[in-house]
Order: structure tokens, then sequence, then C-alpha cells
């Protein structure tokens, strides 16, 4: 795939990818990849923009694990966001669609009736409001640490007219818990689809350099948390190996329940970005392999 080339030479044949494209292009419709950036979309106009206190940061950099990393996250975010706004989602088409295929098929096998979905690290947004539109009687929460990313997706939600069940949290996903989202939103989560995608290994590169923390512990807690807590966790990922990345989520979970289940829905070669900065919003191609997984509990009490 020429991802130098224009949209329309794209091999894509997913009708999850074909859904979210035709979405999206009437949101914003481009014509090559390139005009993906540096264009800026109107939604920039009347975005707040947000000042770090880096004294502060500093004086505590000793003390709170991460917070320069983490200020730094959200200070490069919050600067991409307005550059790109809804057009990221153009750099994550196949793999958006992946898992609005196997999603879709997998959730009807087990037959379960959806209410909420939620999707930590989601940026701008992009994929909990056409969710939002396919998926009437859902809500959705949004969870990102970037201010600028989540007034975009917020003021998306208004011009769809999805608002009243969209919610967008400034939050760690990993620090919150069911009661806590049920508070700030005011909605009873009943059995929510999580994606998780793109974040396992974000969320572990935070702990790399803390002696007395066990990065996978936290990947893998991530996950099992909100299964234990009867959500459907499906996991979007690149690794270059997905079937043992896999086989060791299994293994290493911490499931408190005998009817926890993990299913490998997909697998594939596809083409992604990575180091996007504000100079380059984009970032560079390069081709991986990504994989979807399911984690659910067959029952629930």
């Amino acid at each position: 795939m020429d991802r130098k080339g224009y949209i329309a030479k794209t091999k894509f044949t997913s009708p999850g990818v074909l859904e979210y494209l035709n979405f999206i292009q009437k949101l914003d419709k481009i014509e090559k990849w390139q005009d993906l950036a540096p264009l800026t979309i109107p939604l920039k106009s009347g975005i707040k923009s947000y000042t770090i206190p880096w004294d502060i940061i500093k004086s505590l950099s000793g003390k709170i694990h991460g917070i320069n990393d983490l200020c730094q996250n959200i200070e490069h975010t919050d600067q991409i966001a307005p550059i790109l706004g809804v057009r990221y989602s153009y750099l994550r088409l196949e793999q958006l669609g992946a898992m609005l295929d196997v999603v879709e098929s997998f959730l009807a096998s087990i037959d379960v009736d959806i209410h909420t979905f939620i999707e930590p690290g989601c940026f701008t947004g992009g994929f909990l409001n056409y969710l939002a539109i396919k998926y009437p009687w859902c809500n959705t929460i949004g969870f990102d640490v970037s201010p600028v990313s989540l007034d975009i997706a917020a003021e998306l939600s208004k011009s769809l007219k999805t608002s009243e069940r969209t919610h967008w949290l400034e939050a760690d996903f990993g620090l919150v818990r069911t009661e806590l989202i049920e508070k700030f939103v005011g909605i009873k989560i009943k059995r929510p689809v999580v994606f998780i995608s793109n974040f396992i290994s974000y969320i572990g590169r935070a702990f790399e350099y803390a002696p007395c923390i066990d990065k996978w512990h936290v990947e893998i807690g991530l996950i099992s948390y909100w299964v234990n807590q009867g959500a459907i966790v499906i996991v979007s990922e690149r690794n270059d190996n997905p079937n043992i990345f896999f086989e060791k989520l299994v293994k290493e979970g911490r499931w408190l329940h005998p009817k926890t289940k993990g299913i490998m829905l997909k697998n594939w070669i596809d083409y992604t970005t990575m180091d996007m900065t504000k100079d380059n919003p984009i970032g560079e191609w390069f081709k991986c392999k990504m994989c979807v997984l399911a984690f659910y509990r067959e029952t629930i009490d």
C-alpha cells in the first residue's frame, strides 16, 4: 500500500474500513495522504490553549513518578491535536476498521446487549463519535490526558448532535475505577465494551525505569481489572509476535473468575505511523504486525 498516493488508490476491502472511511470523509474529505497535514481543520478556531506550569512540574519530578514525561506527552498531544483533528482517523483506518468488523460479529456471537463503549487514549474522538452514530442507543466515554484533544472531540459531538451520549474525561485511564466514572458521567455502566487500541505498550513505557514496578503487571492489570468488572475488553495492538503476546496476556492476567476467556480475533500486516511531532504530525510510516484480541467473562453474576 502506497501511503504517499491517493486515498482512492489504497486497497481498502474491509466493510468496517469502508463504512468508517465514509463517515470520516463526510466530516473532512481529503484526496491524498499528504493532505493530512500540515493543514489545520476549522475546529482549531475556538479551541482553548492550556499552559503547563513547568516550574511546579520540575519541583515534583523527583517525588511523583512519571509526572515530567506525562506533562511532555500532554504538551505534545495538545500541539498536534488541532493540526490533525478528526483527520487522525485516516492514519488508523485499517486498524479501526478491523476492530469494527470483528467486534460486531464477535458481540453477536456471544449474544450480549451493549449499552456503553469506553476508549482510553481517545485523542480527538473520531472513533467514539462514529460509534455514537452507529449505535444510537449507546453511551460512549472517552479518556485522554490532552485537554485540547478532548475539546475537539466535544466540538465534534456537538456538530453531530450526540453530546447527550458522549462523555469526554481528562484523566489517566490507568487510575480510574468504574464507580468514579459513573459518578462523573451520571450513568450506570453495565457490561461496557472497552477498546484498548495501541495503549498497552504506551502505559507500560511509563514504568520502564521505575525499579519497584513491573511494567508488565501494569499492562495486563489494566485489561484484567476491566474484565473482572464485567467489561468486554477489545485489545488492538502493534506487536512483532501477536501469538506470543496473546498467550502471555492469557497466562499472566489476574483473572478473578474461572469463566474468563481470551480470543485472538484477527492478526494481519498493517501500515501505521509513529514518532508524531508538531513539525511532522503524521509521523513516519512503517509496516508492522497487528492483532485484535477479546477478553471477557462468559457469565456475569
